[in-house]
């Protein structure tokens, strides 16, 4: 159990709390603090920390929806509120329909896991890289505005006939 002051990045003071639960687990949570005074921000920070051994840390869990719930709130909330073209909306109607939803839509947006969207790059192998490419950046748009964003989708792209071709151009170059 311990709890640590240091200067909040915009002014103020941050409380850092550390402690184990009952069960063996580590508690971390850090939190600023209401009051000006270095002092006053040590004592908010541990009466704080016994209101959480007393109590027990906040148990609310962000709930996640599935893909086929989130995607009509993303094409508005994300495609419509940022103004982008309509051809650009259409084209993502089309990937979230033809593609995602018809595959992953009863998955939550959190538990796609990598090997999911490997299977989907092998069901979409007889497409174009750029149809790939365009797929897998949806669904990563799709993951970062419910929140569970991660950078998985962009990490395993497939790569585009160019970058191929410059490649390959090099590996001649070389064999020279």
């Amino acid at each position: 159990m311990s709890v640590n002051v240091r200067p909040y990045r915009s002014g103020g003071w941050e409380a850092g709390i550390t402690f184990r639960l009952p069960n063996g687990q580590r508690h971390r949570e850090r939190s600023k603090a209401p009051v000006s005074a270095k002092s006053g921000a040590l004592r908010w920070g541990q009466d704080l920390e016994q209101h959480l051994l007393r109590h027990g840390p906040d148990k609310r869990r962000k709930e996640v929806p599935t893909l086929e719930a989130f995607a009509p709130r993303f094409i508005d909330d994300y495609a419509i509120a940022n103004r982008q073209k309509p051809s650009g909306i259409a084209a993502k109607r089309t990937i979230l329909n033809l593609h995602l939803v018809g595959t992953m839509g009863a998955r939550r947006l959190n538990a796609i896991t990598t090997d999911d969207v490997q299977k989907l790059k092998h069901r979409l192998r007889e497409h174009a890289p750029k149809t790939v490419n365009n797929v897998l950046t949806a669904l990563s748009a799709l993951e970062e505005g419910c929140g569970v964003g991660r950078d998985r989708a962009r990490a395993v792209h497939h790569p585009t006939r160019a970058s191929a071709e410059a490649l390959d151009g090099v590996l001649r170059l070389r064999r020279v």
